[in-house]
C-alpha cells in the first residue's frame, strides 16, 4: 500500500512510501521510497552504505527532523521515523 508521508509540524508533503505488511509505520526502507525522485536517487546511491554517512530525513519546507538513518537487523538501510513528527495518508 502506498502512503503519503507529511510533516506533522507544517503538513508539507515529504515522500511517497510503499509499505508492506500490517501495523504501524516505524521506519521507511530506502528501497521502498517512491517519491521525490531526488530522495530516491540519494537513497539508491551505492556509495551510501553506512547510516553514519547519510543525513537525517527533514521536511523540505520547515526543516523539522522526521527520521534518522539506521541499518535494520536484516541489513537494509532505512529512516527510523520519529513518533509524532509525521502523519501518513493512503495515496
Amino acid at each position: 500500500m502506498l502512503f503519503r508521508i507529511f510533516c506533522s509540524h507544517c503538513l508539507h508533503g515529504v515522500l511517497l512510501y510503499q509499505k508492506d505488511g500490517k501495523g504501524h509505520l516505524h521506519r521507511c526502507y530506502f528501497n521502498r521510497i517512491v517519491e521525490p525522485e531526488a530522495l530516491v536517487q540519494a537513497c539508491r546511491d551505492k556509495e551510501r552504505s553506512q547510516p553514519a554517512g547519510i543525513c537525517a530525513l527533514c521536511c523540505p519546507a520547515c526543516n523539522s527532523v522526521i527520521g534518522v538513518p539506521m541499518r535494520h537487523s536484516d541489513g537494509r538501510l532505512a529512516f527510523r521515523l520519529r513518533p509524532g513528527a509525521f502523519a501518513k495518508k493512503p495515496a
